[in-house]
């Protein structure tokens, strides 16, 4: 139940500098069925480990932005895509919207620096909040390496239902 499983995340937070559970359960991957209320839940446990203090800050970003500041790391925006891919490594608490959406998007440089991102993030077991349509397909997108870091630090949820967006009649 993914009530449940954010109840019990946003609970871990309070714990997390320490070994609480290896760490494991640090992060969380929720994915499943399209306007199932996958970012409106993890947004509410977001908010409230904030609220709550666990976190000092929040950052909120798509995959979509991610690969776009991989891809542009080189060019005009390079300060700005810098300065966001620093927040994805070293933010208090990390949502990631909508990740894997676009698989295909992935160029081997953003997936490269991006892997390097997230398996820093694991490695430093920092809170991440994951959403997607698809199940975790990290060893596919980036590196063995991050997707054995994710296994250590993270816990996944389904999500089935109906799309809540679609008008009652």
């Amino acid at each position: 139940d993914l009530d449940l499983a954010l109840a019990e995340w946003v609970k871990s937070m309070q714990y997390r500098r320490s070994d609480f559970g290896g760490g494991r359960g640090l992060s969380l991957f929720v994915y499943g069925s399209v306007g199932g209320g996958k970012t409106v839940a993890v947004a509410r446990a977001a908010i409230r480990g904030v609220l709550d203090n666990y976190a000092r800050d929040l950052t909120w970003i798509r995959e979509w932005d991610l690969i776009t500041a991989a891809k542009s790391m080189y060019g005009d925006d390079e300060k700005k895509h810098s300065a966001l891919l620093k927040k994805v490594k070293t933010a208090d608490l990390l949502v990631i919207d909508e990740l894997f959406t676009r698989p295909d998007a992935y160029t081997e440089h953003a997936s490269v620096v991006l892997g390097d991102a997230l398996a820093q993030r694991f490695e430093a077991k920092l809170p991440t909040l994951m959403t997607s349509n698809e199940p975790p397909i990290f060893g596919a997108v980036f590196d063995q390496r991050v997707m054995s870091r994710f296994e250590q630090v993270a816990k996944t949820v389904q999500v089935v239902g109906p799309d809540l967006r679609q008008a009652q009649v």
